[in-house]
């Protein structure tokens, strides 16, 4: 039975995907070679590395950078190609070389019309200290330090896991040298999997998640840097502190155990949430039923009270009440993510975002495996994954 069930799983995907139909009733054995590389789609992978970025802390608006800035583009994956690449990247890498990919250092040079310099400082992973002092002699110069650290596939990738999520070799130690220049430091963190940042966390000025930015990533990293976009995302994931692999081994994985995994389970003080991110403007966000009852319809108002026009993310989660997880007979998500919607808005305006929200979005999973709605008090959150939620609160 079980076999069956997990056999099920496994091959829906594939059925829902055509791959047992005959080659001339699936659409996509009609594509042509045409559309490969073509302009729409180079656009398409652009606009999907700009909304890709998270903005994590922006002190004294130190970003969008001036063009025209001495620039200091510091730490080892600043300088790397093949380190932009995730574990799983295929067809997107340049014919038997990574040349066609640009360095988020090269990218950053391109961008900006003053002076940018570059050096690694240190390796990735290793106890090389030799190039830090040339190094930090460059950003001693600089207006502006931007601090690339992160991991690649050397240190993490199919069939090898980390179980420790600090930053290796010196990394974290250079950094702590280059914020005692006293510069403006912009850290960027490139990174398949999790990071530990927590003594690096208040020091930089700005701090973004660029992730494994692939092979428009560094030039959309750059460009948004120098403010040319504001198309910023949200945390994907949750960022813990250090000691979390104390607490919950990275090789458990038991989402409800103490002190739970995930923004689902998770009860401790993470360095920053699942779902948030800034932007280079501010927004506001009011939400109304406009309903009264299933299936439920919320309308929400976004409004762009800055003076740039940018990007805004507003995200609904469902969380049940203590009555629920009192008498459930298995763990119960704090909260889950049950839809979003990515607005554009320009300076000083305003956009509606409509949510049509089935029972689907108040179901639980329960120990069968099976979606119910449990009798109680749920409230449903909405989210910019910072500042003021919107919450609504009733019983079923």
């Amino acid at each position: 039975m079980v076999i069956n069930v997990v056999w099920r799983r496994s091959y829906l995907p594939h059925f829902c995907a055509g791959r047992f139909d005959l080659s001339q009733s699936v659409f996509w054995t009609q594509i042509g070679v045409d559309v490969i590389n073509s302009t729409q789609h180079q656009a398409i992978q652009f606009s999907a590395a700009l909304q890709s970025f998270v903005l994590l802390k922006n002190q004294n608006n130190v970003l969008p950078l001036k063009v025209g800035a001495s620039v200091a583009v510091l730490g080892p994956m600043g300088m790397t190609s093949f380190g932009m690449l995730s574990d799983y990247a295929g067809d997107q890498i340049c014919w038997n070389s990574y040349d066609c990919i640009p360095t988020i250092a090269q990218a950053i040079t391109k961008a900006n019309t003053g002076t940018t310099t570059s050096a690694a400082g240190v390796d990735i992973n290793s106890n090389n200290s030799s190039a830090i002092p040339a190094a930090l002699a460059l950003g001693a110069k600089a207006d502006v330090i931007v601090l690339v650290l992160g991991i690649d596939r050397s240190i993490e990738h199919e069939g090898i896991d980390r179980t420790d999520t600090a930053l290796p070799g010196l990394q974290e130690p250079f950094a702590q040298q280059v914020l005692k220049l006293g510069k403006p430091v912009v850290m960027v963190l490139c990174n398949g999997g999790a990071l530990a940042i927590d003594n690096l966390v208040s020091g930089p000025s700005a701090i973004i998640e660029a992730y494994n930015p692939s092979v428009v990533g560094p030039t959309a990293l750059a460009e948004t840097l120098f403010g040319k976009h504001n198309r910023w995302g949200k945390l994907v994931t949750t960022m813990y502190p250090h000691i979390f692999i104390q607490q919950n081994p990275m090789t458990n994985y038991d989402m409800a155990k103490a002190p739970g995994r995930t923004y689902r389970y998770y009860t401790g003080q993470p360095l920053f949430t699942f779902g948030y991110g800034l932007s280079y403007t501010t927004f506001s966000l009011s939400c109304k039923n406009i309903s009264g009852s299933t299936p439920y319809t919320y309308s929400c108002t976004v409004t762009n009270t800055g003076n740039r026009d940018g990007d805004e993310i507003v995200m609904v989660y469902h969380s049940a009440g203590a009555d629920i997880r009192k008498n459930a007979p298995h763990p119960i998500p704090l909260k889950a993510l049950v839809e979003f919607e990515r607005v554009s808005v320009s300076a000083g305006r305003q956009t509606q975002i409509q949510f049509n929200l089935s029972n689907l979005a108040v179901q639980l999973v329960n120990q069968n495996g099976v979606r119910v709605i449990y009798p109680g008090q749920h409230s449903l959150i909405f989210s910019r994954g910072y500042g003021t939620d919107v919450v609504f609160t009733f019983t079923i």
